[in-house]
């Protein structure tokens, strides 16, 4: 039950996103679009009942009864609250590493960074920092550039010339941001700079900024841009996590669905299957599967779903 309510949890961002392209294809595709709606919603009352989640039943309660001229504003309350249970999902949370600094001004920007989602990492020196680098996925740096062990500007250098760090955003705290130090910051893309004592509000308002869009951007990779669900890497991801999470004690399966057209009786052979009829085949297997099944776009006409506990 526990694994089945997290599995459930974990997929409503798919749900959100296949409603959110249900909702901008209805006034377009007429009674097709509203039934593919309809049956996204009613796919909720079941599991949000059974593990626990009222506020996605009520919503979905209500958007199932709503009258076709109320149903958009009903899933737009609907997608509201699935978004507050995902963002409770147990997701690792996103770690901002501070390097250097004095222990006063570490102590409130430490302060100033604690969330729920966000875990604060502390290094004295350009050494201790690589070794948790090495180690650990950072989404976020914050460093002196006068460092104990060697100049923040030759710890930066490594950073950027390394793949595996060469994207984490940076801000720089210097004791005085002369041109020299702004120059430093644009060559070693350095999204921006403090002077010390620096206005901890502000960086944590920096944080919180570049969090935000670093968030963005891994859904828009993760996400099928026309229907909404998972895409070929992030289903891949995907099984691994289920395929861990099973321990070779639970089976599992996995379906590839291909998609065509038959064409009417002495017709032009189809070659293309419109964007919206894929829209609408989306919906409905979101809608058709079960909560803990994991369904994703695989190719252009192909469609690909993880059936958790099933030989």
């Amino acid at each position: 039950m526990k694994d089945a309510r997290q599995w459930f949890q974990q997929g409503l961002g798919a749900r959100v996103d296949a409603l959110e392209v249900a909702v901008r294809t209805m006034q377009s595709n007429g009674p097709a679009s509203i039934d593919a709606t309809r049956q996204l919603v009613r796919a909720l009352l079941a599991p949000a009942e059974a593990y626990g989640f009222k506020d996605i039943h009520a919503a979905a309660q209500r958007a199932a009864s709503a009258r076709i001229t109320e149903l958009p504003g009903a899933v737009q309350t609907l997608i509201g609250a699935l978004r507050k249970a995902a963002a409770r999902a147990d997701v690792p949370p996103a770690r901002v590493l501070i390097v250097g600094g004095k222990p006063d001004f570490v102590h409130r920007l430490t302060g100033a960074l604690d969330s729920q989602h966000r875990e604060i990492l502390l290094a004295d020196t350009a050494e201790a920092a690589s070794a948790i680098l090495a180690s650990q996925s950072i989404a976020a740096l914050i460093v002196h550039l006068a460092l104990p062990d060697t100049d923040g500007r030759t710890f930066l250098t490594a950073l950027r010339e390394d793949p595996r760090t060469a994207s984490i955003p940076v801000l720089l705290v210097a004791r005085d941001v002369s041109d020299s130090v702004r120059e430093d910051s644009l060559a070693l893309k350095a999204e921006g700079h403090f002077e010390t004592p620096p206005d901890v509000t502000r960086i944590a308002a920096w944080v919180a900024a570049r969090l935000r869009r670093s968030h963005e951007v891994v859904k828009e990779a993760r996400r099928d841009s026309l229907t909404g669900l998972l895409n070929r890497a992030a289903f891949g991801n995907a099984y691994q996590d289920t395929v861990r999470a099973s321990e070779d004690v639970q089976p599992v399966s996995l379906a590839l669905i291909d998609i065509s057209l038959t064409p009417a009786d002495e017709g032009p052979p189809i070659d293309r299957i419109p964007d919206t009829i894929l829209q609408q085949i989306a919906a409905r297997f979101t809608a058709s599967l079960r909560d803990t099944d994991i369904l994703a776009r695989w190719e252009t006409a192909e469609f690909v779903a993880l059936f958790p506990g099933e030989d």
